[in-house]
């Protein structure tokens, strides 16, 4: 035997469960969908953060690439310069030096 609360039918219950579960089904879809377009802007604020970086990075290595051929530039300027003093071989600059001595 089911004791009922007084002034509740039988049925009265379970007719009452059956109208707020959509209800509260419906709540918690529109918090989900609340969520989702939250986690979506976040992303979006993410996947623009990337870009960014992406692109630091990129005029980075171009930088370096701009970079190396000032080097490779100096570099053979100075080789240049040495070629007709002898001293871009360091067997060279052994001979330079031993002649200096004597």
């Amino acid at each position: 035997m089911v004791l009922l609360p007084a002034g509740k039918r039988p049925g009265e219950n379970a007719t009452s469960i059956v109208r707020e579960h959509p209800l509260h089904i419906r709540t918690r879809v529109d918090q989900i969908a609340d969520d989702v377009v939250d986690v979506n802007h976040r992303l979006a604020s993410l996947e623009a953060a990337i870009t960014v970086v992406e692109r630091e990075v990129d005029e980075g290595d171009a930088t370096d690439a701009r970079q190396q051929v000032v080097r490779d530039r100096l570099a053979e300027r100075i080789h240049r310069v040495e070629r007709p003093l002898g001293l871009f071989v360091e067997a060279g600059r052994q001979q330079l030096s031993a002649s200096r001595c004597s």
